[in-house]
């Protein structure tokens, strides 16, 4: 049902720009340099590339020191997109030059995730320290200070998997077990700033499941294993609420063996909130790649499954959704279009060439009517 209450069909996907090798890709993103400059930004292996058009990619990094296989994580801080990948020092790009990461001290740490956040860059999950998060001076993305980086709990055996604003001054810590609240109020860094727990026995199982939605935020957790909001309370509380319960045989694994999440490949799961809506891709079944979308629409207050998509990650551009394939080295464009990557039952072909475009499938059933003669019907 559309929002005026027809039924409706929804749409498939279309192809944006080049399919350029049969290898998914490891990282989307947005860069909006100036006001007149905006572009979808992508990671093939250890090649990053920018849109031109709807119609072309152009490498943006001749000579690249990031890795081929890691995901790759997109941050816009002020006029500058970083690329983090959890092995390099990260590069960046001003949208004419790219230019390498440096191992300076006062250069950004490696590590896989990062936030830009009241004008200061924030970055985590370095390559011993797991549940450090460095930052940097204010207004200058580039110039870190060694001094300048609280620990999370250090000690739990627990790495940092996601950095997200939340409301004010507060950011939200993400950790495997837990979830940490950081309010960076006042004027002076570290002295004025306070951490405390939210929740000290579930964290975030998928660091691309965070989102907002609305003033909440969604988040794929740990065992046990569902999406969850934090909520903030008219008594200024945050609390935790579980938001799939409806559907909660996918994540407890007693709901068909075909749709129920791998709990192997549970890590690559990937969520965006768009049009109403929570969407959140995972491998299902057996399958080693995400190759199913579960969405929840705010408007009717409903989830519904598609099936033979193979979401690697999303972004939203230019006021569309896209995606990277995960068994291709190609974007698509979500909800336009009359095809589907596959349609049908639960695909799991991960094999380089990628699924078949199919016609999307449709399954409708009415209202039953037995006209006062059960008998009949």
């Amino acid at each position: 049902l559309n929002r005026k209450g027809r039924l409706s069909k929804r749409k498939g996907n279309t192809l944006f720009a080049q399919d350029l090798s049969d290898t998914k890709w490891t990282g989307i993103g947005r860069f909006t340099p100036t006001a007149t400059n905006d572009f979808m930004m992508v990671a093939s292996g250890g090649t990053v590339l920018r849109s031109t058009s709807a119609a072309s990619w152009v490498v943006v990094n001749p000579a690249s020191s990031i890795s081929v296989t890691a995901n790759k994580e997109f941050i816009q801080a002020d006029k500058l997109l970083f690329i983090y990948d959890g092995v390099n020092f990260p590069s960046y790009y001003d949208g004419t030059t790219y230019r390498e990461g440096e191992d300076n001290i006062a250069s950004s740490p490696i590590a896989k995730y990062a936030a830009w956040f009241k004008n200061f860059l924030f970055v985590t999950n370095g390559v011993i320290e797991k549940d450090w998060v460095w930052f940097s001076n204010n207004l200058e993305p580039l110039v870190f200070t060694v001094t300048d980086v609280f620990k999370v709990n250090t000690g739990d055996g627990q790495e940092v998997l996601a950095l997200n604003p939340f409301k004010n001054n507060e950011m939200i810590i993400y950790k495997e077990r837990s979830v940490w609240l950081l309010d960076i109020t006042g004027t002076t860094p570290l002295v004025d700033w306070s951490l405390q727990p939210i929740i000290e026995d579930i964290g975030l199982i998928a660091p691309r499941t965070v989102s907002m939605v609305g003033n909440d935020q969604w988040f794929l957790s740990s065992e046990p294993i569902g999406i969850r909001s934090l909520v903030r309370t008219n008594l200024d509380k945050i609390k935790t609420s579980l938001i799939s319960q409806p559907i909660q045989d996918i994540f407890d694994g007693t709901g068909d063996s075909n749709l129920v999440i791998n709990k192997t490949t549970i890590d690559k799961a990937a969520a965006i909130f768009f049009d109403n809506k929570y969407i959140l891709s995972y491998s299902a079944g057996t399958s080693t790649v995400n190759n199913a979308v579960l969405v929840f629409d705010a408007i009717p207050n409903a989830w519904y499954l598609i099936t033979g998509w193979f979401v690697e990650d999303w972004v939203i551009f230019d006021n569309n959704l896209y995606f990277i394939d995960s068994t291709d080295g190609r974007v698509l464009r979500a909800f336009n279009g009359n095809n589907d990557q596959a349609s049908g039952p639960i695909v799991t072909n991960t094999a380089a060439s990628g699924p078949t475009i199919r016609g999307v499938n449709f399954h409708l059933e009415s209202k039953s009517f037995d006209f006062e003669s059960p008998e009949l019907f």
